[in-house]
């Protein structure tokens, strides 16, 4: 069965912010590391979409792979 958009954008937040956790990092450090504003990351991690350069720049400030988090939003079929 195929995950909707929503879910998929849950997922993906779910993943930053236990990345962001993992490496004791707030949102406002992270926010700072790729240049936005802290609410941003807030947003981000609620499921708000998320644009794929942002994502890629998020994903190399928490040093985190970025395919894990694919594999997380690919279809269940």
């Amino acid at each position: 069965m195929a995950i909707n958009n929503i879910e998929a954008h849950r997922r993906l937040g779910n993943w930053l912010k236990g990345k962001r956790i993992a490496a004791e990092m707030s949102q406002s450090q992270l926010a700072d590391l790729i240049g936005r504003h802290k609410s941003f990351i807030g947003k981000y991690e609620a499921g708000q979409r998320l644009e794929v350069m942002e994502f890629i720049r998020i994903a190399k400030a928490l040093d985190a792979d970025g395919r894990e988090a694919l594999n997380l939003v690919e279809d269940d079929r």
